[in-house]
């Protein structure tokens, strides 16, 4: 492709109104050499970057091509990584308005946010029975004799407990296991019953080392996504806060980080939601998130869309018209920072967007820099907030 039918071309397909044969031609593109990938990707990035709508006028099909030309060059001269390093990766439509385009341009000398924080990983902690403390990360495979005869596995950012499909005796004594997610780490455990959890940062799972007699229940503190292993004869409850949610088979998110209340979110099957100082249970259908606060009383019970509740464990941040107070604590936790408020009226500020949680911190601050009017910036491990 010629340099002006190829820029056409990406810009139709990231505006979605490319024919599937135009579509084709890019993707071919794109494979011919791995520079082509680099070219689009930075396209795509700087598409997202700017919001508004495609060139109107004259003088903004003008800006359209300067801006254009000004890629081609950075290409020519290979300085990619001070080109884009401002980009923001949203996931709702942006387009390339010129007044975005420039704005980005002015802001390419002068970074607003210096970033020194690297996003969380696979980390945690299991803290045994008798107290013991044990570091867990994803390298390697190592064995864990998690009480006499057993043994779990921790390997790949997880860790299994198997025991033989045999269950024990009520009145057996149950040994509890503990983990235990830092913030800046996320973990997963595959429990005795073949039920798989996975942790968000700063989050606690409580759990029997092996399931014993006609119930299996855990606690939690703070988030974690459920993958319920089947038994009708023996529901699986998650205490979280004032809440209970039980379930045969199923899977869910339940959200539950002190002081904020329980939001539970099915996505598949059928589980009841409780106060746990109330026998009354709400049934929920998919696509139901259930709400509580902190005493355990019912607020709400609507349909949602499922997708951002669940982003995080995609590796994804999902924010809906969220307020910034919100989003800013689901950045502390997953990159170990602080925030300082320096203007408090600033919390209450709206942001939607889609980003991938391994991205630099940089990324999500200057995202909500450019579209909130906010000034975000690290300094040491604290995200100073000010207009």
């Amino acid at each position: 492709m010629d340099t002006d039918k190829r820029d056409e071309r990406i810009i139709k397909v990231l505006d979605g109104t490319a024919t599937p044969a135009e579509m084709l031609e890019v993707a071919r593109w794109v494979e011919e050499r791995p520079e082509n990938g680099r070219y689009f990707e930075q396209m795509k990035k700087a598409w997202n970057l700017t919001s508004g709508v495609l060139p109107s006028s004259e003088r903004e099909e003008r800006e359209l091509r300067r801006y254009l030309r000004y890629i081609r060059e950075a290409r020519r001269r290979r300085t990619w990584r001070s080109v884009w390093r401002y980009a923001a990766v949203l996931a709702i439509p942006l387009c390339l308005a010129a007044y975005g385009v420039r704005e980005w341009m002015r802001e390419e000398e002068r970074p607003a946010v210096v970033a020194r924080v690297e996003p969380g990983g696979y980390k945690a902690e299991l803290i045994m029975d008798d107290g013991t403390a044990v570091a867990l990360l994803p390298g390697g495979e190592r064995r864990i004799e998690v009480e006499p005869g057993m043994v779990a596995t921790n390997e790949g950012g997880g860790i299994v407990y198997r025991d033989g499909g045999e269950r024990k005796a009520a009145d057996e004594p149950v040994r509890m296991n503990t983990l235990r997610t830092p913030r800046g780490g996320e973990y997963g455990v595959t429990l005795a019953d073949g039920t798989v959890v996975r942790l968000n940062a700063a989050s606690e799972l409580r759990y029997p080392v092996t399931f014993s007699g006609g119930s299996r229940e855990v606690c939690l503190s703070g988030e974690a996504y459920f993958e319920v292993a089947t038994d009708s004869a023996r529901p699986f409850v998650v205490k979280a806060g004032a809440t209970r949610v039980r379930a045969y088979g199923t899977e869910f998110n339940v959200n539950a980080y002190p002081g904020a209340g329980t939001q539970a979110v099915l996505v598949e099957g059928s589980v009841g939601v409780s106060g746990v100082e109330s026998p009354e249970e709400r049934m929920l259908r998919p696509s139901q998130l259930a709400v509580y606060d902190g005493r355990g009383e019912l607020q709400e019970v609507r349909d949602v869309e499922v997708f951002p509740y669940i982003a995080w464990k995609e590796g994804q941040f999902v924010f809906k018209d969220e307020n910034l107070e919100r989003i800013l604590e689901v950045v502390s936790r997953w990159y170990d920072v602080d925030v300082e408020w320096r203007d408090e009226a600033v919390k209450a500020l709206h942001f939607t967007g889609h980003i991938r949680k391994y991205d630099d911190i940089e990324v999500i601050l200057n995202a909500i820099n450019r579209m909130v009017g906010t000034r975000l910036r690290v300094e040491g491990q604290t995200v100073v907030v000010t207009r």
